[in-house]
């Protein structure tokens, strides 16, 4: 049975547990902290403050307010006035302020209001109305917002289907795609160079005392871009075909298991709901804030305001951690239960007869690992808030005079991004390991990183060449939304900024194609990971491989390109793989024989 450990890795008999201080923690969080902050706040707020508006004694407008004891302005009872007069005086002890003097009204049907949000404002009172300029804008843009849902629509229709296409476009002409996009760009760099070399000598030409320098300076920056960009691909040009390969077997894997690609919809479905729970949370520490009277300097009453304490305050910061934190574990579930299902079918004897690999995989996920996820959700939300915090430093050290400090805070704002992208590559291969184990996150991530750093040169052929290609396609996904959002919006008259609808069009498809391609993505440092610990695991004799024989025959081609390291990998470091006899399986290509697969290695999967 522990020759075949990671045959049944989606056996749940031998796990256990792991990391259950973290679900506590994370529990406690939720329940006590979170809870007690934002609970606070709520029950100190009123959504109608912000709705309806207050007058200057504390009252909401259209509301009874009975709870109010400050009774300056008339009767409490303002059922019958729900709108919100707005005047702006001059402050008179500094006329560089202005006041504002808010009264509860019945309606705004005067010539010389105009209602914004349920507020009566002037339209020209002699002084300065940029407020009021302000609030009309937000009208308008909120009329926009109402009217723009067609093409938001259809931009986000368009996203999902381009999505799809694209993972077809992965399974059957990866190999193409990729060597495509990069040749047309080094041939677009190219051509660029070109053209403004062009540029350079008619600017020349056409009047000889000019400099046109602008013009030879881009056009040597776009040259030098093309031949490094056609270096390193002639020099990784070999493992591209590991890419390729990988490329093809997470197709495989999305064949086998085509569900797993609805998975995302989850996430963005969680996360919409954490979004909007935010959201709604912020609106209502807002609101927030217990009533105290202000006086003037003689002490007659003056204005009533919503004053927060340390505890309203406390509310805001805890729901923006609360919110980083849910969003980060919304991902990590995902990378789980992808991680889960891909190992699953990877250690499977048959592949495209699975047992319900992703059912068992959210199985694993919330009986289980739920408290990885919840630390590796912790360790990520806390390099989050350093970065914001470090952000927030250097904001203020860029706008000394100092050149050196300037320097440091670009320094500092490098190194903290940078940790974090380490970070979250790490914690997303630690939950590879966990899926695969069923180890705690600390124990997985340390097999991760040894895993990595014995095949770092394959893993930054993945990173770079097969990272680019998704991002790619995100990019392109996300301009085919865009301009169908731009063309269904300049059809319609109701919208007066075209940019509201298409902006958000791009966001929305933005996160689409991201939640797809993060599936493939994961996918692919997955069947990876795998593939390391099928060579470290088996030998291929008493322990067949689960890998296919063309994924080992590009491996065999790699290691042996390098100069006969193929013996210092996974389980073959104590192989002598010269001695072995050799299958026919490789030909002659450019004189040179390719490397073949021993005869004794015995595979689960043929192809």
């Amino acid at each position: 049975m522990q020759a075949y450990k990671y045959h049944i890795a989606g056996n749940s008999q031998e796990r256990k547990p792991t990391d259950v201080p973290a679900l506590y923690f994370c529990t406690g969080f939720v329940l006590l902290i979170f809870g007690g902050f934002v609970g606070y706040a709520l029950f100190n707020a009123s959504i109608f403050r912000l709705i309806n508006g207050i007058d200057d004694c504390g009252n909401v407008c259209g509301r009874t307010n009975d709870d109010n004891t400050i009774n300056f302005c008339g009767s409490n009872n303002k059922v019958e006035l729900p709108f919100t007069l707005v005047l702006y005086t001059k402050d008179p002890t500094n006329p560089n302020n202005t006041i504002s003097h808010s009264t509860c009204v019945k309606s705004c049907n005067s010539p010389e209001y105009v209602e914004i949000v349920n507020r009566c404002f002037l339209r020209s009172n002699g002084t300065d109305t940029s407020s009021v300029n302000d609030k009309a804008f937000l009208h308008t843009i909120s009329n926009d917002l109402v009217h723009s849902w067609s093409p938001i629509l259809i931009s986000c229709v368009v996203a999902l289907i381009f999505s799809y296409i694209l993972l077809i476009l992965f399974r059957y002409a990866i190999k193409y795609v990729i060597w495509v996009i990069y040749i047309g760009l080094i041939v677009l760099l190219v051509v660029g160079a070109i053209v403004f070399t062009v540029f350079y000598f008619k600017a020349k030409s056409s009047d000889p005392e000019s400099q046109p320098a602008g013009f030879l300076a881009v056009a040597g920056v776009l040259a030098l871009l093309a031949l490094i960009l056609g270096f390193i691909i002639f020099m990784v040009r070999r493992r591209i075909r590991l890419v390729v390969q990988l490329f093809k077997e997470a197709s495989k894997t999305l064949g086998d298991v085509p569900l797993i690609v609805l998975e995302p919809l989850l996430t963005f479905l969680a996360m919409g709901l954490a979004t909007a729970a935010f959201l709604y949370f912020y609106v209502m520490i807002e609101s927030s804030g217990k009533l105290k009277s202000e006086n003037d300097e003689n002490g007659k009453f003056f204005k009533a305001l919503y004053v927060k304490d340390i505890g309203c305050h406390g509310a805001y910061y805890i729901n923006l951690v609360a919110y980083i934190w849910f969003t980060q574990f919304i991902l990590g579930c995902q990378h789980f239960v992808i991680a889960s299902t891909v190992s699953q079918w990877f250690f499977a004897r048959t592949k495209s007869k699975l047992d319900s690999p992703i059912s068992r995989a959210f199985h694993h996920l919330l009986r289980i690992h739920i408290g990885s996820i919840c630390l590796g959700s912790i360790f990520i939300t806390i390099v989050k808030i350093i970065r914001m915090l470090v952000e927030g430093a250097t904001n203020s050290m860029r706008n000394s005079d100092s050149a050196f400090a300037k320097a440091v805070a670009c320094c500092c704002e490098f190194i903290v991004e940078q940790l974090e992208r380490l970070l979250k590559y790490l914690v997303r291969n630690a939950y590879i390991i966990v899926a695969l184990d069923g180890t705690p996150l600390i124990e997985s991530g340390q097999k991760a990183f040894r895993l990595l750093t014995e095949n770092l040169k394959d893993v930054l052929t993945l990173n770079h060449v097969g990272d680019f290609v998704l991002f790619l396609g995100r990019i392109f996904v996300t301009l085919i939304a865009g301009f169908i959002s731009y063309e269904v919006a300049s059809r319609n008259d109701s919208i007066e900024f075209k940019f509201i609808p298409i902006i958000l069009s791009v966001i929305l498809a933005f996160l689409i194609i991201h939640c797809f391609m993060t599936v493939y993505e994961m996918t692919l440092d997955t069947i990876f990971i795998c593939f390391c610990v099928d060579c470290e695991q088996n030998d291929g004799q008493s322990r067949p491989y689960f890998m296919s024989r063309k994924m080992m025959e590009v491996m065999m081609e790699l290691k042996g390109e390098a100069g006969g390291e193929f013996t210092n990998f996974g389980a073959f470091k104590h192989v002598d793989a010269s001695a072995m006899p050799m299958m026919p399986y490789g030909q002659v290509e450019n004189g040179k024989t390719r490397p073949m697969i021993p005869q004794n290695y015995q595979f689960f999967t043929a192809s």
